[in-house]
This record gives C-alpha cells, sequence and structure tokens, in this order.
C-alpha cells in the first residue's frame, strides 16, 4: 500500500460520487424516511463487504486467466445502471411508495452493481495487492470499504430526505438529473 494518498482520494471519490448504491439511497429516503431504509442499508453493507472479499481474492483470476470477462462485466453493469436510469426517470414519488428498504434488496443491488465490481478490482490490484497482507487484514480492509459506502449512502440518504419537500416539488427534473448522473456513470464505465 505505497499510494496511500491515492487509496483515499480514489476511495472518497469512488464512494461519493453518483452510483446506484447513493442515488437509491436518496431516492428511498426521500420516499421512505432515513429511519425506515436501515434494513437495505445494511443489506447494502454487507453485500459490498463480500463483494470487496470477493474483489480481492478473484482480481489476478480475472486478469490472468480471463481478461475478456472485465469486458463482458462492464456491458452487462452498464445495461443495469441505464435500466436504473430509465427506472428513476419514469418514476414518480407515488409509484415508489412500495419501495423494497429491506435487507435482501440492499444485499441484492451489491451482486449486480458494476460499479462496486469495478471499485473492487480497481482497489485490489491497483492500490492493495491481497497476496501481500494476510485474510485478517483483508476482511478488515473490505469491512473498512464498506463503512465507508454505507456512510456515503447515509450522506445521500439524509440529503434526500432533509430536502424532499423542496426536491417533491421538482421530482421530474430531479428525476431527470438523478438519471443524467446514471447515464453518466455508465458511459464513464465504457
Amino acid at each position: 500500500m505505497e499510494n496511500i494518498f491515492g487509496l483515499l482520494t480514489f476511495v472518497l471519490i469512488g464512494t461519493f460520487s453518483p452510483g446506484p448504491n447513493n442515488i437509491v439511497s436518496m431516492s428511498n429516503a426521500m420516499q421512505d424516511g432515513l429511519r425506515n431504509i436501515k434494513k437495505f442499508l445494511l443489506g447494502l453493507g454487507t453485500g459490498f463487504t463480500i463483494m470487496m472479499i470477493l474483489s480481492s481474492s478473484i482480481n489476478r483470476l480475472l486478469f490472468t486467466r480471463y481478461p475478456s470477462l472485465i469486458q463482458y462485466m462492464k456491458y452487462l453493469g452498464v445495461i443495469y445502471l441505464l435500466y436504473l436510469a430509465y427506472k428513476i426517470f419514469r418514476s414518480t414519488f407515488k409509484e415508489l411508495e412500495n419501495t423494497n428498504n429491506n435487507f435482501k434488496t440492499g444485499f441484492l443491488m451489491q451482486l449486480v452493481n458494476i460499479k462496486v465490481i469495478l471499485y473492487g478490482v480497481v482497489i485490489f490490484s491497483s492500490f492493495i495487492d491481497p497476496t501481500s497482507i494476510n485474510i485478517l487484514s483483508l476482511v478488515g480492509t473490505s469491512i473498512l470499504l464498506a463503512l465507508v459506502a454505507v456512510t456515503s449512502c447515509i450522506t445521500w440518504g439524509y440529503f434526500g430526505e432533509l430536502f424532499k419537500s423542496v426536491l417533491g416539488k421538482h421530482q421530474k427534473l430531479l428525476n431527470t438529473i438523478l438519471s443524467i448522473s446514471l447515464v453518466i456513470v455508465a458511459i464513464s464505465i465504457l
């Protein structure tokens, strides 16, 4: 871990920039309140931790044995992000009232979230060599990364809840901005 400044910069930008976790957390908090999405956030954190452990465990395999798999994962992730962008763009508060703010939804979202997958691959191939630290340190690092990610989602959710009345009056504009943000994230992956 020679480049600690680069790692910290990447972690902060990667977790606090618009992405599926942050945008869905904000949208859900606007609908149901931050307190009512605790299970979703717990699922998100658990899934994120598992994805970081998996990313660290398989990054060498991906780069050495199956380098073309990364490109397919990118395309799958872009499709998922575009789907989320479309869903948010077309949604109304009324439609989102029955959101699934449960552990399972937060957890499963991580398994297909290309931003999380790529985040883990970059961290555990560019900044941290998982073969140079013991398994306990690897798990601890994954948990710390998940805590930063959940903190980011709570922050986005807090602002969503805080500005709900203002944002609610301009829902179509907000949905458009959030959707465009996801499209930009999708394009940046390509």
